[in-house]
């Protein structure tokens, strides 16, 4: 349904299916439209090549690979439309509370839940609440792309320590004194929790370590691990 209502609009379409006999339906029902291309893989193994967008109703089970293959490992769509369980889509939003792999994304992309779909609208019924995630690339990024990993690796660094509060979070790479002139300029208690930041908090809290702490303080926040979009 999908790739025929895309077909539609006239745009190169590139449908891709790894199970053998619906890449076969796909050949047979789109064989005379010249601007549809079946690739018979699976998601995880084909090359992107930008600029592209993508819209896919993904198997649930899959969700952490295939995001990770758009956004981590290797070049990104321009725009997304992603239909997604609820839970899912909501923590790679990072709606209601910040999460590592929305925190790592977002000075980069925007994200927005644009449609709920009734349960009615899928055979077979889902069990699960079920929405149409968008992801757009930002236009105005809020860091350079030269920093995405320096950024990635500072927010990997801040939530795999298990404290609740930035103060201490920091204590390792920005004095006490520090913390308390940074907190005070972003309007924050000096025991501020990590779930009260804002990502534009966060963005402040990386700048300064980055401007401010000793090199071999920053370098705690800065050294690069692999990523998990999990």
């Amino acid at each position: 349904m999908i790739t025929r209502e895309l077909a539609a609009t006239g745009t190169r379409v590139v449908a891709v299916e790894c199970d053998p006999n619906l890449a076969k339906i796909l050949r047979l029902q789109f064989d005379s439209v010249t601007n549809v291309e079946v690739c018979e893989s699976n998601v995880a193994h084909v090359q992107f090549h930008p600029p592209f967008k993508v819209v896919a109703n993904i198997p649930f089970n899959q969700t952490a690979a295939i995001l990770r293959k758009l956004y981590f490992d290797g070049p990104s769509p321009s725009e997304a439309f992603i239909v997604l369980q609820r839970e899912a889509a909501e923590k790679f939003a990072g709606i209601g509370r910040n999460s590592a792999v929305s925190l790592m994304l977002r000075p980069w992309f925007d994200f927005h839940i644009v449609r709920a779909f009734p349960a009615h609208e899928f055979v077979p019924r889902p069990h699960v609440a079920v929405v149409l995630l968008r992801i757009d690339q930002r236009r105005d990024r809020l860091l350079p792309e030269s920093e995405r990993e320096s950024w990635q690796a500072f927010v990997r660094y801040a939530l795999r320590r298990s404290k609740a509060d930035g103060r201490t979070t920091f204590r390792n790479v920005l004095s006490n004194l520090q913390w308390r002139y940074l907190s005070r300029d972003l309007g924050l208690r000096i025991d501020a929790r990590l779930d009260e930041l804002k990502l534009g908090d966060w963005i402040e809290i990386y700048e300064f370590i980055r401007r401010n702490a000793p090199p071999h303080k920053a370098k705690l926040a800065f050294e690069t691990n692999v990523v998990s979009a999990d």
